[in-house]
């Protein structure tokens, strides 16, 4: 790990050195790497068995993502479970060994979005920001023990029986509960004049507001590149009051493939007011390359073993991604936007 660190270090300082008029990856001949898992169908979500080639990866990262989550395998032994999702299908989970689960898993509402919110982190890892993504990984559970677990829950059980599949293996993505969320009103009106003075270019002289600021912006960029169109709709930025911190939660609207003209349009909106870009951001999106990513959602699959995300969704991601450092370096070489320091202890 700590090898990782030095080497992903040199090279997000060289790629500050960089100038907006450096090439992309694209330019160097370098073939996009297979994906070395079950490959899904785009519109279903459903595996097709294909077992293609292993990726070139970046040493670097070839450590990265590592937890008990990665390493946990077999099903979850679920003592409790209770729905918990208001538009979308999800519940809260206590394990037999004490752990609790936020699990979002397949359903005929939500399909396959499940798994967007595990690739959500792999993107945060690529982009610098993990601590504000929450850590999940693809867990299954019987569905004999679910239905025990949902007994007393008579919505759970509604559910369970209306919107989850009939195989006896159901997947999903668990995420850790994270006790005390809350949720800044970061869209109201009032919220907005005052955000929006600082991404617009203005660095705040208070600590915290540069680091709210700094965290805000990354997080639109974040989105503009998932393609996430429902960060703004209320209640999807949560608050870490004992780290102050912003939570990027609610990832499942992103990936979406293909994504429409106007869902596009509304995923990059508070993306383009930006106007003051974290130093240490540019940098990550210098470097991206799609081999690290897979990479990266390779090592978050769990227990399923199916790819994260599809062919036409990596090649989305790289597009915006593309579209996003073209979109920056532009408004950085015209002097139009600022970078905003690393702040130094």
């Amino acid at each position: 790990m700590a090898h990782r660190r030095r080497v992903l270090a040199i090279l997000i300082a060289g790629a500050l050195l960089f100038t907006a008029g450096c090439k992309d990856d694209s330019a160097s001949g370098r073939q996009a790497p297979k994906p070395s898992s079950v490959i899904v169908d785009e519109k279903t979500g459903d595996a097709n068995g294909a077992e293609p080639d292993p990726p070139l990866v970046l040493e670097a990262l070839a450590d990265a993502g590592a937890s008990a989550l990665d390493a946990s395998t077999g099903l979850l032994d679920v003592l409790s479970a209770k729905a918990i999702g208001h538009t979308s299908v999800a519940f809260r989970l206590k394990a037999s060994n004490g752990d609790v689960f936020a699990w979002k898993p397949a359903s005929k509402r939500g399909r396959a979005r499940y798994r967007s919110e595990v690739a959500a982190f792999a993107l945060a890892q690529m982009l610098g920001c993990e601590a504000n993504v929450p850590r999940g990984a693809i867990r299954g559970i019987s569905r004999a023990a679910l239905a025990n677990a949902l007994a007393q829950d008579p919505r759970g059980k509604d559910l369970f029986a209306t919107e989850l599949r009939e195989d006896a293996t159901l997947f999903g993505a668990a995420i850790p509960w994270i006790d005390h969320l809350e949720f800044l009103p970061l869209e109201t009106p009032e919220e907005r004049a005052v955000w929006g003075k600082w991404l617009g270019g203005f660095v705040p002289s208070a600590p915290s507001q540069r680091q709210r600021a700094r965290e805000l912006a990354t997080l639109f960029v974040f989105d503009a590149i998932s393609g996430n169109w429902d960060r703004m709709s209320g209640a999807n930025i949560g608050y870490d009051r004992a780290h102050d911190r912003l939570l990027f939660v609610d990832n499942d609207a992103a990936f979406f493939e293909p994504l429409s003209t106007e869902l596009s349009t509304k995923s990059r909106a508070p993306f383009e007011q930006v106007r003051l870009f974290p130093e240490e951001l540019v940098a990550r999106l210098r470097i991206f390359t799609l081999a690290d990513f897979e990479l990266q959602l390779r090592r978050l699959e769990g227990d399923e073993q199916v790819a994260l995300l599809t062919r036409g969704q990596l090649a989305s991601v790289e597009r915006r991604r593309k579209e996003v450092l073209f979109h920056v370096e532009t408004l950085l070489r015209e002097k139009k936007a600022r970078l905003l320091a690393v702040e130094r202890p």
